[in-house]
């Protein structure tokens, strides 16, 4: 982990979590999983991102 500062890793995270929130299906298309399991990913997500907005 040399040369990555905590900060630029979080940056990083946060981005991807920006993603995964924003856009889930790049994101199962990023992991090229297309099987139940990221279909499931993407319905958690919905769910997450639907109590988020109420």
């Amino acid at each position: 982990m040399a040369g990555i500062s905590p900060y630029d890793l979080s940056k990083q995270t946060k981005r991807f979590a920006a993603h995964y929130f924003i856009d889930p299906i790049w994101f199962a298309q990023r992991r090229g999983n297309k099987s139940e399991r990221s279909a499931r990913l993407l319905q958690n997500s919905r769910i997450v991102r639907r109590n988020i907005k109420a």
